[in-house]
C-alpha cells in the first residue's frame, strides 16, 4: 500500500492484481468521508507495494519495492508517471 497526504486529503492506492485508489478527506468528521479516487493507469503488480511514499507537487509518489522504478500518481484524474531508477555500481 502506498500513502500520501495531498491537500486536505489522505489517499491510499493498494492492490496485487486489482488497484484502487482510495481517498480520506481529512475536513469531514464521518465515517463516509472515504471517497473512490481515479484507478491509477500503471497497474502492474507489486507496483504500489512500496518501502518509502511521499506527496510532491500534489501527486502520491512511490518507490516500489519489487523493481527500481519510482510512480508518481495524480489524484485528479488517476494519471501515473513511472521513472526507472539507475543503479549504481
Amino acid at each position: 500500500m502506498s500513502v500520501g497526504f495531498v491537500g486536505t486529503k489522505l489517499y491510499a492506492i493498494e492492490g496485487y492484481s486489482k488497484i484502487q485508489a482510495r481517498s480520506l478527506d481529512l475536513r469531514k468528521e464521518t465515517n463516509q468521508s472515504y471517497e473512490t479516487t481515479p484507478i491509477p493507469t500503471e497497474q502492474r503488480e507489486f507496483m504500489w507495494c512500496s518501502t518509502t511514499t511521499a506527496s510532491l507537487n500534489r501527486k502520491v509518489c512511490s518507490l516500489s519495492i519489487h523493481d527500481d522504478n519510482f510512480v508518481s500518481y495524480d489524484p485528479k484524474d488517476g494519471s501515473c508517471e513511472r521513472f526507472e531508477l539507475r543503479r549504481y555500481k
